[in-house]
């Protein structure tokens, strides 16, 4: 074996998500390809590891069972580790202390611990962001596949889509001093920016390497699959999430089974004038790189 050096430096990136931005094609995307990041000293960790219960920091080094070893020891060789999961933004929306709901109010709980393990190094987030009438539209699908029905006035009136920022979780990653670089990306072009994306992850050398998936995963649901899950809620009082995900599969959106229309026309063109804004703001905060094509 190699002697370990006393300092062996590594890239650290963490792409967080967001919810409904084709999160979930990355990460398989990068399973997929694991292989091709082990020869190349990337380790990946994505929801599959970091969702055990038994997951801790710990597991992202070896020699994990040497107490006495730096962080950068026990990860040699690696030269870069990737961690991606959604839910380290935690919950989409919740209640504050005045009852409205807030969006994304716990965002950084679960970088603050990470960025604890990993002073020192060069961190770079990752994160994709929708427009607010698609992002909200498409959690709703999801709620509803989940098993949570309910009507989507119900779910419009209890949703943080009024109040919803993209700029406002970004400037929050701001604040800490250990994050070098917040790299973002819009979802409407998200297969265009892919590249890119995956440039920034890995470089591009290796990004030019990777094998995509060739069909597109967890599309939502039509309007008639709305339809059918709402009515089977109303005749039993219940629905299981094995009849949501068969629904989703006997009615998938189409030119037969288009998507649902949930928002007014009004309510669609405040949310694209919101979200022009707010994509302006991004673009021009420091350490701030938005891709475009």
């Amino acid at each position: 074996m190699k002697p370990i050096p006393e300092m062996h430096p590594f890239d650290v990136h963490f792409h967080v998500g967001a919810h409904k931005t084709a999160t979930t094609y990355l990460q398989w995307t990068l399973r997929n390809n694991s292989e091709l990041l082990s020869q190349n000293n990337i380790k990946y960790f994505g929801p599959q590891d970091m969702r055990h219960p038994n997951f801790s920091i710990k597991d992202c080094f070896e020699f994990q069972n040497d107490e006495t070893k730096t962080p950068e020891e026990m990860s040699y060789p690696t030269k870069l580790m990737i961690f991606s999961d959604e839910n380290m933004l935690k919950s989409v929306q919740d209640k504050n202390h005045t009852g409205h709901p807030s969006f994304y109010p716990h965002r950084t709980e679960v970088l603050t611990d990470f960025l604890q393990s990993f002073s020192g190094r060069k961190v770079r987030v990752f994160l994709g962001i929708r427009d607010t009438a698609g992002f909200f539209a498409s959690y709703y699908s999801q709620k509803l596949v989940a098993g949570h029905v309910g009507s989507f006035d119900v779910f419009r009136k209890k949703s943080a889509f009024d109040d919803a920022r993209w700029s406002d979780v970004v400037k929050s990653f701001l604040k800490f001093q250990d994050i070098d670089e917040i790299i973002v990306w819009q979802y409407e072009n998200y297969m265009q920016v892919l590249p890119l994306i995956l440039g920034k992850l890995l470089n591009e050398e290796i990004g030019k390497q990777i094998r995509i998936l060739s069909e597109p995963l967890h599309v939502g649901l039509s309007e008639k699959a709305i339809q059918v899950i709402l009515a089977e809620k109303q005749e039993k009082g219940k629905v299981t999430r094995e009849f949501t995900r068969q629904v989703r599969e006997n009615y998938p959106k189409s030119r037969r089974h288009p998507a649902p229309v949930l928002w007014t026309s009004s309510e669609m063109r405040g949310s694209h004038r919101r979200y022009e804004a707010d994509v302006k703001e991004i673009s021009c905060l420091d350490k701030v790189t938005l891709l475009n094509v």
